[in-house]
């Protein structure tokens, strides 16, 4: 799926749930959409993961031990496995601490790649990030620390993610 087509996608549920303004409430929209949440004690490389059983509420856990921030992306891109890929029963989605394997370093896993990018155009939708930032192509320099840090706070998001969706956007130039 092209990122145009998750961009669309994602605007039309946050239309859907008539969600106008940041920190989107994405327990709120996995609830909506049918899905249950479950914290738990997960291995530390292991960020979420999305179970659907026949005859069974899906589920997304999440681990116990991450961030507040990097919970709330992973139950985001877990929604974006159970719209985008309906076909698989079991998704583990990994992040790696120290060191990467192979396959996670080539970054080229199609499905993982649209639930990152469905995970961040849900949780910083361009026409939000626009009304925060309406002059760009701004410079890293022109939008300075201060204001990244504000923007992934009124998001609820990591500082990380705020500049990659920013970029990735074409709000702040690379």
């Amino acid at each position: 799926m092209v990122i145009g087509n998750i961009e669309s996608k994602t605007a039309t549920l946050l239309t859907q749930f008539e969600i106008h303004k940041p920190a989107v409430p994405v327990k709120q929209i996995a609830k909506q959409l049918g899905l249950r949440i479950q914290l738990a004690h997960l291995d530390e490389a292991t960020s979420g993961m999305l179970v659907r059983r026949r005859g069974h509420q899906p589920l997304i856990v999440i681990n116990r031990g991450n961030s507040k921030q990097r919970r709330t992306f992973t139950i985001a891109h877990e929604i974006g496995h159970f719209l985008l890929h309906p076909s698989k029963s079991l998704w583990v989605d990994r992040v790696e601490i120290a060191a990467r394997n192979e396959v996670s370093a080539r970054g080229d896993d199609r499905r993982e790649i649209e639930a990152n990018n469905f995970a961040a155009a849900l949780l910083m939708p361009r026409t939000m990030l626009e009304a925060m930032f309406p002059f760009g192509p701004y410079d890293a320099w022109q939008i300075g620390y201060g204001l990244l840090v504000n923007a992934a706070r009124v998001f609820g998001v990591s500082q990380p993610a705020m500049t990659f969706r920013l970029i990735n956007t074409g709000i702040m130039k690379q």
